[in-house]
């Protein structure tokens, strides 16, 4: 058997004994990817961003905590950073004190990928929240920018957002459909798994 075909035969080894452990297509990108086999699915990386925005919609607390991993942090605007338990306070308290909160559109593409893992999105989004008022709902609108760096945390089998930034991006033309591919690994495997 050629080298080539080999290699084949192990990656669809690999890949079947993940689909077979029930994982599902996008963990066995995530697992794949992980090793460094595939690149990853723009889907199955920006999944926590499109679960963070579905958690603000629903006001879902733990929707929210679910895309955080144990070790992020926070920060914006020169503020001081903040850990995961301080990220989640402040978002319980919004979520308390919230009337209704409308995602009027957001929109995230890929960045840049690290070596250690981490995948940069640049994420858009515009949202109306409905906050209570002695006169009855006050409305506010926020349009923003946001940088979001997410890592493969192997015991949840899926990636978390590890850190959240403001971006200093704004305008620049940096987005791409797809994840970077620096070393140009996964040729036919995606197409195979998707």
């Amino acid at each position: 058997m050629s080298k080539i075909g080999a290699g084949l035969v192990a990656v669809l080894s690999v890949a079947s004994s993940l689909l077979g452990l029930g994982l599902g297509v996008p963990a066995a990108y995530a697992a794949l990817s992980e090793v460094g086999i595939v690149r990853p699915d723009v889907d199955v990386v920006a999944r926590p961003i499109d679960e963070l925005m579905n958690a603000w919609a629903t006001l879902n607390v733990d929707t929210y905590q679910a895309q955080w991993h144990p070790e992020a942090a926070q920060s914006f605007g020169g503020e001081e950073e903040l850990g995961l338990g301080e990220i989640l306070a402040r978002r319980r308290n919004d979520f308390q004190r919230l009337l209704a909160v409308r995602v009027n559109d957001y929109r995230r593409c890929v960045v840049t990928s690290g070596e250690n893992g981490e995948i940069t999105l640049l994420v858009t989004y515009d949202m109306t929240m409905y906050w209570p008022d002695e006169d009855g709902v006050r409305t506010r609108r926020d349009v923003e920018e946001e940088l979001f760096v997410v890592r493969f945390n192997s015991q949840v089998r899926r990636y978390q957002i590890s850190r959240n930034t403001d971006s200093d991006l704004r305008g620049a033309p940096v987005c791409t459909t797809e994840p970077p591919d620096p070393d140009r690994r996964g040729g036919w495997l995606p197409w195979l798994l998707g």
